[in-house]
């Protein structure tokens, strides 16, 4: 949620509780149920066929366009990018384990990395890792999260290619070494998916957006009955965001 958005929530509570004396606490909740679009009827094409997310946050990551080892020239400045991991069927011991990476300043920045028992299989032999399958998903979950809580001290590094698989690597800053915990493969998304997601996207914030107007609906309308010339004072000044709500 961004700053500017958290400070519009925050002098809305306290306004209304000025005007209407209703508690702060009490119109923060319902800023904030608001925004929560999990009660909409849109479906998330990542989990169209079965999927349940374990993760799904940003990370700071370095990423490369150019042929690169885990840990050549990292230093570069780290960019955010959102990592979601999803699991089909049961999550003690799922079918596929799938990753995405996507970009809230790149809409069309999405690769995935999708396995099976068996393509696990090959990964750990080459890889020599001391996981099993069903233990995988809690792999992926413990290095992101340790990324996310430590960025200079757990790397994660991305080679990125815009027509063949891409490479992630999660590397440990060891000071006089970098340690390769983990590299997984990232392939682009087919353009279809590409389209379905952005279109999930428009749709899940042109919902959200018209939850928040009639909220400050409602906020417009308390304050038009408890001070109605604080409401005249709030119409007169420039509206800067379109499709601002004006109560009449």
């Amino acid at each position: 949620m961004s700053s500017s958005l958290t400070r519009g929530k925050s002098n809305a509570s306290a306004l209304v509780h000025e005007v209407s004396g209703v508690g702060p606490d009490a119109i923060e909740i319902a800023l904030h149920s608001a925004m929560d679009t999990s009660c909409l009827s849109l479906v998330d094409p990542s989990k169209a066929e079965g999927y349940e997310a374990l993760f799904d946050d940003e990370v700071l990551s370095e990423v490369r366009s150019s042929e690169a080892e885990a840990g050549e020239g990292i230093g570069q400045a780290p960019q955010a990018l959102r990592v979601r991991v999803l699991v089909a069927g049961d999550p003690s011991r799922p079918s596929r384990v799938r990753a995405e990476i996507v970009c809230e300043h790149d809409l069309f920045l999405y690769y995935a990395h999708e396995v099976d028992e068996e393509q696990f299989a090959e990964m750990k032999d080459a890889q020599k890792l001391t996981c099993d399958w069903k233990g995988y998903p809690q792999v992926l979950l413990r290095l992101l999260q340790q990324s996310a809580k430590a960025p200079h001290h757990f790397v994660i590094f991305i080679k990125q290619s815009d027509s063949s698989p891409g490479r992630l690597w999660f590397v440990q800053n060891m000071e006089h070494k970098f340690v390769e915990l983990l590299s997984v493969e990232f392939s682009p998304v087919e353009e279809d998916m590409v389209r379905d997601r952005l279109d999930y996207r428009y749709k899940a914030v042109k919902a959200q957006l018209a939850i928040v107007q009639a909220c400050l609906a409602d906020v417009y309308a308390v304050i038009k009955l408890k001070n109605p010339s604080l409401l005249r004072q709030l119409q007169n000044i420039p509206q800067r965001v379109s499709g601002a709500v004006h109560i009449t």
